[in-house]
């Protein structure tokens, strides 16, 4: 059983908010950001009036330890480019690379986390 837990990208501030509560409601839904310097919880945030992306973890961690998100944009072993992590039809894939189901690729390739899609688009490019 693997964890379920959101990060949120904030457009309007261009910061990223790890493990953060995620309320839905008719209008679209509210994240609450934790503070990581107290742990404490900040204001809540409406996803229509400061343009969030949330992203959910897959439950995998790259070879580095690192928690791999949907939105993550990463290197896998032996493949020169870069790639995306996406949620598609209820489940998470490698995209760009032929859209492998995350977690076959698991059994043959080690994934490293190099960036995500809304701080670090340009990683996408990286041959």
């Amino acid at each position: 059983m693997r964890d379920i837990k959101f990060r949120a990208f904030a457009r309007d501030r261009k910061a990223m908010y790890d493990n953060v509560g995620y309320i839905p409601h008719i209008n679209g839904f509210s994240i609450i950001p934790k503070d990581s310097v107290t742990g404490g919880t900040l204001e809540p945030m409406n996803s229509h009036s400061h343009n969030i992306e949330l992203m959910q973890y897959t439950g995998l961690k790259d070879r580095n330890d690192i928690e791999i998100y949907e939105g993550d944009i990463v290197k896998l072993s032996g493949i020169k480019k870069t790639t995306r992590i996406e949620f598609i039809d209820g489940a998470f894939f490698v995209v760009g690379y032929g859209e492998l189901h995350i977690w076959i690729c698991e059994d043959w390739c080690s994934f490293e986390v190099i960036g995500n899609i809304y701080e670090n688009k340009e990683l996408l490019n990286v041959q």
